[in-house]
């Protein structure tokens, strides 16, 4: 099961303390997630341009295991955190087809 995780920080003041504490969660999240992608449970990471956040791809087992690998991250309860369970592309369209198909 692949799961795209959104991470946008929440809206705090940008004291230098507030600052580095994101900073230090941020680089303590990056080397759990160097090791999540190097066991396959992490398939890619991005920053979002233009605006502070990030998201990570998920390859995991079911929704508990990712609440699980979730909590390691030092970055988790920093921000505002949306998941979207993801579904091959292909099988989309092909779902849709039999929709269309029955609804015709």
């Amino acid at each position: 099961m692949k799961f795209l995780i959104l991470q946008k920080p929440l809206p705090v003041p940008g004291s230098p303390e507030t600052m580095k504490a994101a900073s230090e969660a941020l680089e303590a999240s990056l080397k759990v997630i160097d090791d999540l992608k190097a066991k396959g449970t992490v398939e890619s990471v991005y920053g979002l341009t233009g605006v502070p956040g990030g998201v990570v791809i998920f390859d995991v087992k079911s929704h508990e295991e990712l609440d699980q690998l979730m909590m390691q991250l030092p970055i988790t309860g920093m921000g505002k955190v949306e998941v979207y369970p993801l579904s091959d592309i292909k099988a989309v369209s092909e779902s849709l087809k039999r929709t269309v198909a029955q609804s015709g």
